[in-house]
This record gives structure tokens, C-alpha cells and sequence, in this order.
């Protein structure tokens, strides 16, 4: 679960309203069996005030998101993947950037002591004007901590 305040003193932007709060539930699950590793996620979205109530001059963004990111290991520290992503807003209407569909194929590397790097190439499934993103890169860090010692 994760909860966002405002964003007090920012301009309004079509994704996010700054006068409302984030309110954002995910679940994963991951499994490993051998060089194979499969990660889901589930997630939903809603923009709220402080009463937790849209009043009749107000409207909520809000959406849920799935997504998949198989991978295999090519060498011991070196994983090729792909991540598969799908949101969709509950108002289609109200919410028409929000809605995207998108692949990444990428590669990661794990080190010994400075974690984890991975690079993916975003590439939109959807047709241009129906997806909130056309394409991009997207580069991830990842660190771990050791809490045994």
C-alpha cells in the first residue's frame, strides 16, 4: 500500500491533480525455478480528498494496472527479461491519458556489492493516440540490504 499527500504548490497536470491525495494498493507475486523468474503485479489507483468522498463537482482519477516480467538468466549475474504492462482507467472518458498498454524487453545485471542495474526499451502495443506513452527507455537500480549481520 502506498499513500501520497498533495503536492502543495504544483501546477495542475492532466495525469494528477496536486489538491488531492494518491492512494495506491499493489500485490505481486514471483517465482524462480532454475535460470526461469516470473514477476506479476497487480495494481489499483484513486485519487482521494480528506473525507474519502468525491462531492458532485468533483471526479477521481482512477485505474488498475496489471503487469508480467518473465526473464531468464544467460550467465550468472546477466538476466534478459521482458515486462508487460496493461492499465486501464475506470473512466475511460474522464481519464483518456491514462490507459496504456506497453512491452519492455531489456537486460539486467546484477554485481556483488553495488546491486542491481537493468536497462529496457519501452515500445507501445496500443496505437499512438489510444496509449498515455509512445516509447522510451527506462534504466532501474536495485539494492538490497543485508539485515542478517
Amino acid at each position: 500500500m502506498r499513500l501520497y499527500d498533495k503536492k502543495r504548490n504544483a501546477e495542475f497536470r492532466e495525469r494528477e491533480n496536486p489538491d488531492y491525495y494518491l492512494i495506491r494498493p499493489n500485490f505481486g507475486l514471483g517465482y524462480k525455478y532454475g535460470i526461469f523468474q516470473i514477476m506479476s503485479e497487480f495494481r489499483f489507483q484513486t485519487e482521494t480528498n480528506r473525507h474519502g468522498k468525491e462531492s458532485s463537482l468533483q471526479e477521481f482519477k482512477r485505474y488498475y494496472q496489471v503487469g508480467i516480467a518473465p526473464s531468464f538468466a544467460i550467465a550468472d549475474s546477466v538476466r534478459i527479461f521482458t515486462e508487460i504492462e496493461y492499465r486501464e482507467p475506470i473512466d475511460r472518458a474522464a481519464d483518456k491519458n491514462l490507459r496504456y498498454f506497453n512491452f519492455y524487453p531489456g537486460i539486467s545485471m546484477n554485481t556483488e556489492s553495488f546491486g542491481t542495474f537493468s536497462f529496457s526499451l519501452l515500445l507501445g502495443i496500443l496505437p499512438k493516440e489510444d496509449n498515455a506513452m509512445d516509447r522510451g527507455i527506462r534504466f532501474s537500480y536495485f539494492y538490497f540490504f543485508d539485515t542478517n549481520q
